[in-house]
């Protein structure tokens, strides 16, 4: 097995060692680092990583969503677990992500455990409680922030719970005994009901017949779910993940609201800094009237996936890819006025970003990502993402989670046995492998690290809303000139989603309040963006990204 040991960059005050590489071997056995490489990624190098990290401790992260069983194999297995998880904490770290959201971990029915069979231990397949407090810890000590899904509409149907409650509801023909209010039973029969054979009976089950939802109205189910909140919090989680908070009451958007007002409060008294995202799959209008449950952060969905307004923004038949964006950043604003705005491309539910960007499309795989990386919040990025990952058929949801590829070997914890009986195909890896990428000055992995590393040396990029500058429109329909200021600091930021042109702008220092350019992010690495500091013209070539401070 060719092993790479690449020694990167960090803008700390010392270089941090990766985990998973820091040389490649030649032919000659001789052995080339990142330094070492031609002449045209030295020129980009060069310039990368000259500032030093300006990362805020509050609630402001970029996060970076893992599925446990496909992530890191550490006892090789074929299954991913805690401690092969603490194994990428380094990798994690230098891809500029200081947070993590873990889907569900605790002791599940299925490979997904979104139907939990035990809410106070974590799945056996994935290791031990202590690994995971291990994994905790040594998070904690790198800076980064863990939150996990919390999956309170409903419990397996093989939970101690449901069973006891079916048990005496067919012994005594009607719901009795200590687990009787903990689901919703009827006699007659509704849309997302399931009949209870032998029995008039039948109970709640929207998702389907093995997930029976819990009866959010009990007090014996609230009082169960504050114990398990406070369980993991105690553990040391940093916050949740809500799971499917517009099917807590289907239909009932008021109730929802309620339950998650009641259940931020239940956290915030545990935790004051916890940090609680929720899943509300629905229009923007409904996900803002959700924030009024003060939880701090809801997906933003209508952003996501091929009909999200990013992906339009950079379709190539647009004759004013500037003006779109600044539409998008103002309505961001207006709409998303309360909370943390937490914007996002893909996710475990969805198809991979290759999947509505076009595999062979590199330049807007990565430019996508940037401007995501532009947004104010905490922006999701799902695990291997940044190798361009493949979903082979999207309708299927273990396809959408198979093993990120670490190597081309398929070791250093590699995941081989692929969910729910998946058949891994060539073309589910359509790029190289995160060791070859980080080898790679024009690989995806390269271009959204760089992405987070202008996150976290920009802290007014995710904490302050974009004023646009109107004045620039006229200079061409492909740019955008926008500025952001947090705690006293102003950054101008000016784009070209022109995916092929070339733009050069007249900037008004002076206006715009800057002394010079600070950063910039092309999508091709041997691109520079020029700023001319007597007449105050920048040009950008084509998909590039420049900030100003």
């Amino acid at each position: 097995m060719k092993k790479l040991n690449i020694f990167l960059l960090i803008i700390l005050s010392f270089t941090l060692t990766l985990v998973l590489s820091s040389c490649q071997k030649n032919s000659d056995n001789s052995t080339t680092t990142i330094e070492e490489t031609t002449t045209r990624e030295k020129v980009s190098e060069n310039r990368l990583y000259e500032h030093e990290l300006n990362i805020i401790d509050d609630n402001y992260r970029n996060y970076y969503e893992i599925f446990v069983y496909s992530f890191a194999d550490s006892d090789n297995n074929g299954i991913g677990d805690f401690n092969g998880l603490s194994s990428k904490l380094d990798y994690i770290k230098d891809m500029g992500f200081n947070g993590i959201w873990l889907m569900p971990i605790c002791t599940g029915q299925s490979y997904h455990k979104y139907d939990v069979l035990d809410y106070y231990n974590v799945d056996p397949q994935f290791g031990t409680l202590q690994d995971f407090v291990s994994f905790l810890d040594k998070a904690h000590e790198m800076g980064i922030k863990v939150i996990v899904d919390l999956v309170v509409n409903h419990t397996s149907d093989k939970h101690p719970w449901f069973i006891n409650a079916m048990n005496n509801l067919k012994q005594n023909g009607e719901p009795s005994g200590d687990y009787a209010e903990f689901y919703n039973f009827q006699t007659n029969y509704s849309t997302g009901y399931t009949k209870i054979s032998g029995t008039d009976y039948y109970y709640e089950s929207q998702f389907y017949s093995g997930m029976p939802d819990l009866n959010l109205d009990s007090t014996l189910v609230r009082n169960e779910i504050k114990k398990i909140v406070t369980f993991w919090l105690d553990e040391g989680v940093d916050g949740f993940r809500l799971d499917a908070t517009t099917s807590y009451y289907t239909g009932n958007n008021e109730k929802n609201i309620e339950f998650m007002s009641w259940l931020n409060d239940i956290v915030k008294e545990i935790k004051k800094d916890a940090y609680i995202v929720g899943e509300a799959w629905t229009s923007e209008n409904l996900i803002r009237q959700y924030y009024d449950s003060n939880i701090d952060s809801f997906f933003c969905f209508p952003l996501s996936q091929s009909e999200g307004y990013l992906n339009k923004v950079l379709n190539e038949d647009r004759t004013s890819n500037g003006n779109e964006f600044a539409k998008l950043l103002t309505n961001i604003n207006k709409v998303y006025d309360k909370g943390i705005f937490a914007p996002f491309l893909s996710n475990h539910d969805t198809g991979r970003i290759t999947s509505f960007v076009g595999r062979n499309n590199i330049r807007k795989l990565k430019m996508i990502n940037g401007l995501l990386s532009l947004l104010k919040g905490n922006t999701f990025v799902y695990y291997g993402e940044e190798i361009g990952m493949v979903c082979a058929d999207a309708s299927k949801d273990p396809e959408k989670r198979i093993a990120i590829l670490w190597n081309s070997d398929k070791t250093d914890g590699y995941c081989k046995k692929a969910p729910d009986g998946v058949v891994i195909r060539s073309g589910s890896y359509y790029y190289p492998s995160v060791e070859e990428q980080y080898a790679d000055s024009e690989s995806i992995l390269r271009y959204y690290r760089y992405c987070n590393y202008i996150r976290n040396t920009n802290p007014e990029l995710a904490r302050s809303e974009a004023q646009i500058q109107n004045y620039y429109f006229s200079m061409g329909t492909s740019t955008i000139v926008f500025t952001k200021e947090y705690n006293g600091s102003k950054i101008t930021v000016v784009l070209n989603l022109h995916p092929s042109e070339t733009k050069t702008l007249k900037l008004q220092k002076q206006t715009l309040g800057y002394d010079s350019l600070f950063e910039y992010l092309c999508v091709d690495s041997y691109d520079k963006v020029e700023y001319n500091e007597e007449t105050n013209e920048v040009t950008l070539p084509s998909y590039s990204i420049a900030i100003f401070r």
